[in-house]
């Protein structure tokens, strides 16, 4: 293992801790500490690579071992007269895990998803905006198309999705995430950005699989218990004279389902005839593009220019906290790909010094850069960078400007589901009952909505919270149903 030092000493990148979200059997994982014997964070943000990807894949792999063919495989890539038409024929194409593994524990998660069928769907139904992306970014790199399982796993693939300290599709830490050149700030949460916490998810799995011999088992393992869980396994495993592959080791036992879990998803997908599974058919192509606004930008601005709402808007950009995007950058949106021409034209019509719009506020007599900042829904040195301010002094009758719109409401919506005994009192809405959910991890009102067919917003206002309101799994929810 003194080779490692070697090889990690030489990267540019160093290694994180990731921890899941359990939406299926299995405990959570706790977090961990990133060894220390890897160089410190970068000072300058590394910048993700661009989601519209132009080019030609690399060819499918050969034929996995063993592979059970059916009518109802399509043909590979390259005797096919057309472009696959879902994501899932093009999984089928370039996975690179042995599914035809089963024992045990693969069949208790695999009995499962077909137990709970329902649920899968309404996560799939989430992930369709990013499934084709991160799956196809997966790819690109060489990587097994099954790498694009892990967001079900750890966010039922919501991207604002947030735990006890990892957040995103990716759960990854704030840390390690800032390590790996994912930049956060109180306007920007580079977790929630989809492009930058997959690119950064996608290098540190292929750190893993080198440091691991090209074993994606241990790889993934590694992935969700950490690096030195898996190598003090092996270690141990060694000196008894055992073997030393993922399934002989002595693993916690959130890890000892992790590894099932996506093996399991990925023979569903594979094989969905085989085991009378039905998919949520995800078109093969993207959802969204990138577009470069060069600046800071007014989100409902952006959004009436792109021709979209408010809530489509963030919903595919979740990584910008406030009223607009970071003044630091990254100067990107994303866009639906339906959209993204008439918004690039449209942008390219409102000069730079009109794209945010700002406000005065009159400095009072006790107010201090921080208070205003808070104030504000930014960080004081957001504040100070504004308006050009050297130091904290301030003047009390003096101007400052401050983002459009920004500034925090009275009372501000809690992401917390309300309580039962709390919502016992609301009344009833005419014609009808009072029901109660309980939220799943990795569920957003987006996909509870979508449910009980009912608006995001409806949903919201019955719970008393803000439309984009980040859930905690446990809590309930009062739904309203004839």
């Amino acid at each position: 293992m003194q080779g490692l030092v070697f090889r990690f000493a030489s990267l540019t990148l160093a290694v994180f801790w990731i921890a899941g979200c359990a939406l299926f059997p299995g405990r959570e994982t706790p977090p961990a500490k990133p060894p220390a014997t890897l160089p410190a964070p970068p000072a300058v943000e590394i910048t993700p690579p661009e989601p519209a990807i132009t080019g030609d894949l690399l060819p499918p792999p050969k034929p996995r071992k063993n592979r059970r063919i059916t009518p109802t495989d399509s043909a590979p890539v390259a005797a096919a007269p057309s472009a696959p038409a879902t994501v899932w024929d093009t999984f089928r194409d370039y996975a690179q895990l042995d599914l035809e593994l089963d024992n045990a524990r693969i069949r208790e998660q695999r009995n499962w998803h077909i137990r709970n069928s329902r649920h899968l769907k309404l996560v799939l139904a989430q992930a369709e905006p990013y499934y084709y992306y991160v799956q196809t970014e997966a790819i690109r790199r060489g990587l097994p198309a099954e790498l694009a399982l892990i967001p079900i796993i750890e966010s039922g693939y919501n991207p604002a999705a947030r735990g006890r300290g990892p957040a995103g599709l990716w759960q990854l830490m704030p840390g390690t995430a800032k390590s790996l050149g994912v930049r956060q700030s109180s306007w920007y949460e580079g977790r929630f950005d989809v492009v930058a916490s997959t690119d950064a998810a996608l290098r540190y799995l292929e750190l893993l699989n080198r440091n691991f011999d090209g074993d994606w088992l241990l790889t993934l393992a590694a992935y969700n218990a950490g690096e030195a869980t898996i190598d003090n396994a092996i270690r141990a495993n060694r000196k008894r004279g055992l073997a030393i592959d993922y399934w002989s080791l002595n693993l916690p036992p959130v890890t000892r389902h992790y590894i099932p879990k996506i093996l399991a998803l990925g023979q569903l997908i594979d094989d969905p005839a085989r085991y009378q599974f039905d998919l949520n058919p995800i078109p093969n192509r993207p959802y969204f593009t990138t577009v470069d606004t060069q600046s800071q930008l007014d989100l409902n601005e952006a959004a009436r220019m792109a021709g979209i709402s408010l809530n489509e808007l963030r919903r595919l950009n979740p990584a910008f906290r406030g009223s607009a995007t970071d003044l630091l950058g990254p100067h990107r949106l994303l866009i639906p790909v339906a959209q993204a021409d008439g918004f690039r034209q449209t942008l390219a019509s409102v000069p730079v010094n009109k794209r945010m719009q700002w406000d005065q506020y009159t400095i009072r007599s006790g107010d201090s850069v921080s208070t205003i900042a808070r104030r504000f829904n930014i960080s004081p040195a957001e504040l100070k960078t504004i308006n050009h301010m050297t130091s904290d002094r301030l003047q009390a009758g003096k101007t400052l400007l401050v983002p459009h719109g920004s500034q925090r409401p009275p009372a501000v919506a809690s992401a917390k589901a309300t309580t039962p005994a709390a919502v016992a009192q609301a009344p009833a809405p005419a014609g009808k009952t009072r029901q109660l959910h309980k939220v799943a991890a990795g569920e957003s009102l987006w996909v509870i909505a979508k449910q009980y067919n009912v608006g995001i917003k409806t949903l919201a206002q019955w719970n008393g919270l803000a439309p984009n309101a980040q859930l905690k799994a446990g809590h309930q929810l009062v739904i309203w149903i004839p």
